[in-house]
């Protein structure tokens, strides 16, 4: 009997090994580190398209062909069908676009101010030359959710990759606005990462995302990474209750 245990020990261990050895090769990767903030990302995603319209600041600086440009702007927002009205604060003021999706043709139309305006309203398509001239984004990039999805799409494509270093600020302040601030980085310039920093704003009270900014790569080491986009929208007031007239040009407050 002796003899039978010791081989039936020794099969049960022959059993458990191979099992031992199995389950270590199937251990699964740590968690790259922007998993959670893709995830916090997705939640602001998600508070964004509670919002059917708004009206906000819409402020943004780029970087076009470059020269920095930066533009302030009121704005009307509208997510069904996708609406947007833009009022110039500076510089340009008084310049007017509206762009609502499926009506004239697919084209914004905008019209100037001063000795511009004499051309009247213009129509152009979103991506044409002329309506991207002063802007890396076109008008239908506009919106809190899209602010939401660029960083989603950003961040899950760099998750594929090393070199990521992560922070949170959960007490920051956008003006008297309190925020959740998500910044990463990557410290050596690759191919695959075309920013060296990104923050991403989430309004703490709301979850909804306001704000991101993108730096370059210092030329220098030791020199700060140079902003190349920001965008921003405050004084948000949500569900308004946009009706088509805030988006038709022949709206008597505007001066198409």
């Amino acid at each position: 009997m002796d003899g039978y245990k010791q081989l039936s020990l020794f099969l049960l261990c022959l059993v458990i090994a191979p099992l031992s050895a199995q389950e270590k090769t199937e251990e699964k990767p740590p968690e790259h580190k922007l998993v959670p903030a893709i995830k916090i990302a997705r939640q602001s995603l998600e508070a964004a398209k509670q919002i059917e319209d708004f009206t906000a600041t819409f402020f943004k600086r780029e970087i076009v062909n470059g020269k920095v440009v930066i533009h302030s702007m009121s704005m009307k927002y509208r997510q069904t069908p996708f609406s947007a009205y833009l009022r110039f604060n500076k510089p340009n003021e008084g310049r007017e676009v509206i762009y609502v999706e499926g009506q004239n043709d697919g084209n914004l139309l905008a019209h100037e101010t001063g000795i511009k305006g004499i051309v009247g309203t213009i129509s152009l398509h979103p991506t044409s030359k002329e309506a991207m001239s002063e802007s890396k984004q076109p008008i239908t990039e506009l919106g809190l959710h899209k602010l939401a999805e660029q960083m989603i799409k950003q961040w899950e494509f760099e998750s594929k990759y090393g070199e990521c270093e992560l922070k949170y600020y959960p007490e920051a302040k956008l003006g008297e606005l309190k925020c959740l601030v998500i910044e990463s980085s990557h410290p050596v310039p690759r191919r695959q990462f075309p920013y060296h920093m990104t923050r991403f704003f989430i309004d703490k009270a709301t979850k909804i995302p306001v704000r991101i900014e993108h730096y370059g790569f210092p030329s220098k080491q030791g020199e700060k990474p140079p902003l190349m986009e920001e965008y921003t929208y405050s004084n948000i007031k949500p569900n308004v209750g946009l009706s088509d007239i805030d988006f038709d040009p022949r709206n008597p407050n505007y001066n198409f």
